[in-house]
């Protein structure tokens, strides 16, 4: 829809009208469920936020180099033109594209959730709307996992058959297998944290937080439970993993972290003097 300049320029005007015209659309007519809006602008952030508030799904497609993070980490699905393009990435962005792949698989498995192929997936673009294995050069997800741990950029595997193919961590062997174990060490982890380890705890829970600010993965239990788990392979943390669980409610109950849905945490408003009151009872 062209619309006439009425000054010297008339950007203003038009990013007013597209946004005016949407939430319209996305008011009156509730079978309308996609939007997708070509631009990079930042200044459409409170259309985004509002669209997705009202349960719709936004694609933002723009050029990659010239769009706002904000509005990257802010919409469900991101597609950059070099992707359109079919251009391939170098090997660094594949290097990421791995590691999204470990938060998104480890996040699902600590859980319990079934690591289906198109589940993962899922996930992996809920951590970061940009992500598309077109991007790096392969035609299908699958391709993208058999590279991945082909190339043993991760020790990921294929299991199962199609249309039900699970992609799965190749652990590493542990000296301390469970077998090995004596019944006092098994004991000895099968219990509360004890007031020590809960203050490490916090310390993890602290760093999650403090990394993930202004990111989609800001305060996702998937990755308060990686950083736990990261004290637990030190050492500093005896008690298994199966207690993670314990440790966040116990924090909540104690006003250091916020609910805000099902799986996100935040610091409480008064996290501080909870804290001290805390440290004291430990």
């Amino acid at each position: 829809m062209e619309r006439p300049a009425l000054g010297s320029s008339g950007k203003n005007g038009s990013d007013i009208k597209m946004s005016i015209d949407a939430f319209e659309l996305a008011t009156s007519n509730p079978n309308v469920n996609y939007f997708a809006l070509v631009t990079g602008d930042s200044d459409f952030l409170p259309l985004i936020q509002k669209l997705r508030e009202k349960g719709k799904y936004v694609i933002i497609i723009s050029a990659e180099k010239s769009a706002s993070d904000l509005i990257k980490r802010n919409c469900d699905r991101y597609l950059s033109y070099d992707t359109i393009a079919n251009l391939r990435k170098g090997e660094t962005e594949i290097i990421d594209s791995a590691n999204l792949l470990d938060q998104a698989v480890r996040s699902m498995e600590e859980k319990g959730e079934r690591t289906l192929i198109a589940m993962v997936k899922q996930r992996m673009l809920q951590l970061d709307s940009s992500f598309d294995e077109k991007r790096y050069g392969f035609d299908s997800f699958k391709e993208f996992i058999k590279s991945i741990a082909e190339e043993r950029l991760l020790p990921v595997q294929l299991t199962g058959e199609h249309p039900q193919w699970t992609i799965t961590r190749v652990e590493v062997a542990r000296q301390d297998s469970e077998s090995t174990k004596s019944k006092h060490e098994r004991k000895s982890e099968d219990r509360a944290p004890t007031g020590q380890e809960m203050k490490i705890a916090i310390e993890a829970i602290e760093q999650c937080l403090q990394d993930g600010r202004g990111k989609l993965t800001e305060g996702r239990i998937g990755y308060l439970f990686s950083y736990l788990e990261g004290r637990r392979v030190k050492g500093e943390i005896r008690v298994p993993s199966s207690r993670f669980g314990q440790i966040i409610s116990r924090l909540v109950t104690e006003g250091l972290l916020v609910p805000i849905d099902s799986v996100t945490y935040r610091f409480h408003p008064d996290y501080v003097r909870n804290k001290e009151l805390l440290m004291k009872k430990l």
